[in-house]
């Protein structure tokens, strides 16, 4: 059980992690297990979330998430449209993929007490 207050607006937060977690099972392969991870450190906490799934080359996925230009899915629009909200709340938001085995998602969070 974590108990730890976020930097974060909670609809948004939720509106992300929903996001991250359709992509993960649109993409999984059928029966897998999806991961999810969350460690509390000193002053982050790190959600890591993915899937044993068809994933796509790393150098697709960067461009997808990233870049300003990208032809990308909805999906994958609105985590690139969550960044700017990601940096204001001090956030990142990681990833990598590769073809046949899925993706993996990095959501480090600001905490206090």
């Amino acid at each position: 059980k974590y108990t730890e207050l976020v930097f974060a607006g909670p609809d948004k937060l939720k509106e992300l992690l929903v996001t991250i977690l359709d992509v993960l099972i649109k993409d999984a392969v059928p029966e897998s297990p999806v991961l999810i991870d969350i460690t509390a450190q000193a002053k982050t906490l790190t959600c890591t979330l993915g899937n044993t799934g068809y994933g796509m080359p790393d150098e697709d996925f960067q461009r997808y998430l990233f870049a300003e230009h990208a032809a990308r899915s909805e999906d994958f629009l609105k985590l690139h449209n969550a960044l700017p909200t990601l940096t204001k709340w001090k956030a990142s938001l990681e990833g990598q993929s590769s073809v046949g085995n899925g993706f993996l998602f990095t959501l480090t969070v600001q905490t206090f007490h």
